[in-house]
């Protein structure tokens, strides 16, 4: 049996994507790639109205408060908690037990950080880690980031691409990265959505020269 897909719909068009595909959102800079993710993370309306479909149904469902989550491209990050633990346990329920934590963490490659640390202490690859850190705890079943590799050096950007793509596939999280660089990322593990200009809704390419 096939997996289930998330259709989106806006006007007369439509994009899909199943558990564990990961799609590439590129565009000029001033496109509305932002605006786009924030569209389907709820958060803004465009001009066609963003229709989401899972498995044949309206999605996501209202009581499904971690079904969508997304990261935000802000630096300084704007972060909910004061330590690492709090960050990555603000809003859970259920508060894992550090083990997991810290298991989370070395899989993020951030096993050099303690729970208790500040968030002031952390770089902008650590920043960008452990925001994504804590968006795979919640296990949403689509990821939005936003712009995860700028400012970057090309070493931390390169390590970061593969661990967001490993995430996608252990996790069988459906995933919409946003980025000006589409040629950076792996062509053979990823769709591309390119939007043309702004106000204009994305259309789905050959990841190709």
């Amino acid at each position: 049996m096939s997996e289930a897909s998330l259709v989106i719909r806006h006007a007369d068009q439509h994009l899909s994507l199943a558990a564990g595909e990961a799609v590439l959102l590129t565009g000029p800079v001033g496109c509305g790639k932002t605006h786009y993710l924030r569209c389907l993370a709820g958060l803004e309306t465009g001009a066609a109205d963003i229709v989401l479909h899972y498995d044949g149904r309206a999605w996501p469902e209202v009581d499904d408060m971690f079904a969508v989550r997304m990261h935000a491209d802000y630096w300084p990050p704007l972060w909910l908690g004061q330590s690492i633990r709090e960050e990555l346990t603000f809003g859970l329920l259920q508060m894992p037990a550090d083990e997991a934590l810290l298991e989370l963490l070395q899989r993020w490659q951030l096993g050099h950080v303690r729970l208790d640390a500040g968030l002031q202490s952390l770089n902008r690859t650590e920043s960008v880690r452990l925001s994504l850190a804590g968006m795979e705890l919640v296990q949403p079943r689509l990821a939005l980031i936003d712009n995860p590799v700028a400012a970057l050096t090309a070493e931390d950007a390169a390590l970061l691409r593969q661990d967001i793509l490993a995430w996608a596939e252990r996790s069988r999280c459906m995933m919409v990265v946003a980025c000006n660089r589409w040629q950076d990322w792996p062509r053979e593990r990823m769709h591309l959505w390119r939007i043309a200009a702004k106000g204009v809704w994305p259309v789905r390419e050959a990841m190709s020269e």
